[in-house]
């Protein structure tokens, strides 16, 4: 079992038991009401869609008892819902005693070992299903159920299932389409490859998974699709068949189509597509030939069992297909009264649990048979004769016969029956870790989660202020000193001898007056070291609180970390069709795939990669003859590497081709007006390299469908801007070019700086401070009308906030009288010194967005909400040193001065 299959088990496992206390709390609610007979309200359709769901989920993994047995209570409560069964205690203990089988069976499924008799169970819920109101009232309900359960099923089942059918399916794809893309690799190398039989077997799981899952939801386009891909693996599997580069080419426009099938549902566009040319291609390597796979008439023998035409006709096309066609033929007990309405029960679980083509008399009429006892159904499924038997086990059954659909053109007469099939034990088969490790989370609840996380922060920074008050009004040692003094005094003045004279008397007894005060005071100071041991108390327990928020907090942003390895995985199929496409033989290296990066930031890098990458291979990397006559290897390079820097998350593509033209780069800004020759001779190499990133900028001599119409690295610019990234390019002509992205590890809390400018308090993202220094006014002096300061062996521009947001403090060319702060940031090693009033210290805060309200603000990423609830702003550095270098060199301003 693979480990995709395990975590989808896993999953299962962890969902069934929320189900189950789901459905049990509801039946203790029941119970313990005091009626015999329950209004059908909520709690009844919570109860059938837990059912409905242990019944879905169950057949997803292969557990086919549970599922059959969940499908089973499923009816029971739809009758239910359909008043066509009273709610009584009878219905609640039949439905307490079915958990606990499924509870069992649940158990069964973990040790794969089947001990478990249904048969009694079964006969329950069987008594409940047929203590009905009246039969009249069942067939009218029925009838509209064969008309409307498809549809409302279909609705249900995309409605609900829908993003889970989306992701399992794109992980089916991206593994098949990873072995298939490691394939071709090894047939460039041997013609005479065979691909290796556990590959083979995993991608027919994949494909069957995704066809599986198909066929639930409805999907029929791509359920044919993907069953033909399985046919072809399975040849492989029997080696009938071997791969070449023509199949490996069909496969892949396989993929291609259900890629874009998926993209189409998510944006609810459900119309089947023409899938007709791909299986019109996939039919050449099955070994089916054209006019077997589409179809569409009947074979002019009839089989016996008077099927109608176009029923044969759909059997006949669906075997020639491939498909796995029986007939089941069962046999009602003549001692039933209504055998008509027996074998309606079948043809509906058959409806609802198989690819159901039709039976030998009409199905809306089964009802009103009461005198025929035999009945044929036409199916088409993966089950085998056992799964069949106990899916149309009911009361009253009095034979099962499943035979093989054998074409009629092939054969005269009845289809032989089918040889018994050795059935392997199902929990052997699907068996499953006792403890699931994993679940599944939408990335919007953590989004939400991580939203509270960050008021729990800046809640816990408000406590923390008032404790630092507290901890200053509670200090009372200056207080109990100047207490003692004073006591000492009184005392001193009391020991003096006493005068007889009113004036010594009155004194005396004013001293006794401030005596009784004195201990007054004293007893209230010792109240206030009361006071201060609960302070102490609550110091302590607002520590534990501190400890517990950051962990929750880096909890949270951990589930959030996903590893990279999926998004690299998409540039193999990317480099592949581009290399096609140009001719060009690339070998594709992969670096740091297990490396982890935020979820939202990791789905926002797509673009940028992708438009990277295909320049690097359309721009970038020459062509073999090229190559040749420059003495390089003809297999190109293109490395994918990703790592952690610091506290930033980088992502490096680097290839080994020409390198960036730097004269051919200035020509053009030339040509388009961007910036004057004298003003690029300027320029620093890596300045000019960054040109590229400018709107509509292209050195490319024809536009072609992969690139050339200068708007790919535009949008890797804005969308790494968004990020609060940067990109860095290094090149060397002749030799290639590297692209290195880098990111903070998350959006959601940065580690910052904070000072005071005047009233206000900024953020300085930690990682971009270089250092921190203190000048005095000597030390800041200007180079042609500039403010600098000299830090080591490197001079500095001295940059106020009255430079960037039109603020008084430290005005242009002002020096200060009193000592500086100075807070040196960088960026792409660029360094300005920013003077600040004071220093805060460090903390780490939860970034809000400004955009939604102000928009775009140059030199701000955002704020945050300090622990006295005012707002602090956070710097963007990265702009603070764009616009510092846009503003121009200090030999341009001093040319304009």
């Amino acid at each position: 079992m693979s480990d995709e299959d395990q975590e989808i088990i896993d999953l299962f496992f962890q969902e069934a038991n929320d189900y189950f206390n789901s459905i049990e709390s509801i039946l203790l609610e029941f119970d313990a009401e005091d009626a015999a007979t329950f209004e059908v309200d909520e709690r009844v359709h919570t109860l059938f869609r837990s059912f409905h769901s242990l019944k879905g989920a169950s057949a997803m993994v292969g557990f086919l008892r549970i599922n059959q047995y969940a499908h089973r209570c499923e009816n029971l409560l739809d009758s239910v819902r359909e008043n066509q069964i009273i709610l009584n205690k009878e219905v609640i203990s039949a439905l307490f005693d079915s958990l606990d089988v499924i509870r069992k069976l649940f158990d069964e499924a973990q040790s794969g070992e089947e001990t478990l008799d249904l048969d009694a169970s079964i006969k329950v819920i069987d008594s409940c299903l047929e203590n009905q109101k009246n039969l009249e009232t069942q067939k009218i309900v029925k009838e509209q159920l064969v008309v409307q359960s498809d549809a409302g099923d279909a609705a249900l089942r995309i409605e609900k299932y829908l993003s889970a059918f989306v992701a399992d399916t794109e992980e089916n794809l991206g593994k098949i389409e990873e072995l298939l893309l490691s394939a071709e690799g090894s047939l460039v190398e041997n013609s005479e490859w065979r691909m290796p039989k556990d590959v083979v077997d995993e991608i027919f799981r994949n494909a069957h998974g995704i066809k599986g899952a198909a066929g639930t939801m409805g999907f029929v386009a791509l359920s044919e699709v993907t069953h033909h891909i399985e046919q072809v693996f399975s040849k492989m599997r029997d080696e009938e068949l071997s791969i070449d580069s023509g199949l490996l080419g069909v496969l892949l426009e396989s993929l291609d189509f259900i890629k874009n099938f998926l993209i189409r549902v998510q944006e609810e566009d459900f119309t089947e597509e023409d899938n007709s040319k791909i299986l019109k291609g996939l039919a050449r390597f099955s070994g089916l030939a054209l006019s077997e796979v589409f179809s569409s008439q009947a074979s002019a023998k009839v089989f016996s069992g008077d099927f109608s035409d176009e029923i044969l006709a759909a059997a006949d096309s669906l075997k020639r297909a491939g498909h796995r066609i029986l007939v089941i033929e069962v046999g009602i007990s003549e001692s039933e009264r209504l055998p008509g309405m027996k074998a309606f029960l079948i043809a509906t679980k058959l409806q609802e649990n198989t690819d159901f083509i039709g039976s030998d008399k009409p199905v809306e009429e089964l009802v009103n048979l009461d005198s025929v006892y035999e009945f044929r159904f036409l199916i088409d499924t993966d089950f085998n004769d056992l799964q069949i038997k106990d899916l149309i086990r009911i009361d009253g059954l009095g034979s099962i016969e499943i035979k093989k659909w054998e074409l009629q053109s092939d054969q005269n007469g009845l289809p032989e029956k089918a040889p018994a099939a050795q059935v392997a034990k199902q929990g052997q088969q699907n068996k499953a870790a006792a403890h699931p490790q994993t679940m599944r989370i939408d990335v919007d609840r953590l989004d939400n989660l991580m939203n509270m996380s960050g008021e729990l922060v800046i809640n816990k920074s408000r406590f923390l202020q008032i404790n630092q008050q507290l901890r200053e009004i509670l200090d009372c040692r200056y207080l109990t000193s100047r207490a003692q003094s004073f006591a000492r005094d009184l005392q001193n003045t009391s020991m003096m001898p006493e005068l007889d004279n009113p004036e010594t008397k009155a004194l005396k007894a004013r001293l006794d007056f401030l005596q009784q005060e004195y201990e007054y005071i004293l007893n209230s100071l010792n109240e206030m070291k009361k006071a201060k041991a609960v302070y102490l108390s609550f110091e302590e327990a607002l520590h534990q609180l501190d400890l517990a928020s950051a962990s929750i907090q880096q909890s949270i942003m951990k589930i959030r970390m996903v590893p990279i390895g999926p998004l690299f995985g998409r540039m193999k199929r990317i480099v592949r069709d581009v290399c096609k496409e140009l001719n060009k033989d690339v070998k594709l290296e992969l670096v740091g795939e297990d490396t982890e990066l935020d979820k939202r930031m990791i789905d926002d890098l797509v673009d940028p990669l992708t438009h990277i990458v295909r320049n690097a291979l359309d721009h970038g990397i020459e062509d073999k003859d090229q190559r040749q006559q420059t003495n390089k290897d003809q297999k190109a390079r293109l490395e994918l590497a990703a790592f952690q820097r610091g506290n930033a998350f980088c992502l490096r593509i680097s290839d080994d081709g020409r390198g960036l033209n730097l004269e051919r780069i200035k020509q053009k800004a030339i040509e388009n007006n961007i910036l004057s020759e004298d003003a690029l001779n300027k320029l620093s190499k890596k300045q000019v390299c960054e040109l590229i990133f400018h709107p509509g900028f292209s050195t490319a001599a024809k536009v072609t469908s992969i690139s050339g119409r200068g708007v790919g690295m535009d949008i890797v610019k804005k969308k790494i801007d968004e990020l609060n990234g940067y990109v860095e390019i290094d090149t060397e002509e002749g030799q290639g070019t590297s692209f290195t992205i880098a990111l903070p590890l998350t959006l959601a809390v940065q580690k910052t700086l904070l000072c005071r400018v005047q009233k206000d308090v900024y953020a300085f993202p930690l990682e971009l401070v270089s250092e921190i220094i203190h000048a005095t006014e000597k030390d800041v002096y200007e180079i042609r009308k500039e403010p600098v300061v000299r830090v080591r062996d490197r001079v500095i521009a001295v940059r106020g906030f009255s430079d960037f947001f039109k603020k008084s403090h430290f005005a242009r060319g002002e020096k200060s009288k009193t000592d500086l702060t100075l807070v040196i940031v960088e960026h792409r090693g660029e360094q300005i010194a920013i003077p600040v009033d004071s220093l805060m210290g460090e903390e780490d805060i939860v970034v809000k967005s400004l955009t939604q309200n102000l928009g775009n603000i140059s030199g701000l990423s955002g704020a945050t909400i300090m622990g006295d609830g005012r707002v602090a702003l956070i710097i963007d550095v990265m702009g603070l040193v764009d616009m510092h270098l846009k503003s121009g060199t200090m030999d341009e301003r001093e040319g304009h001065a």
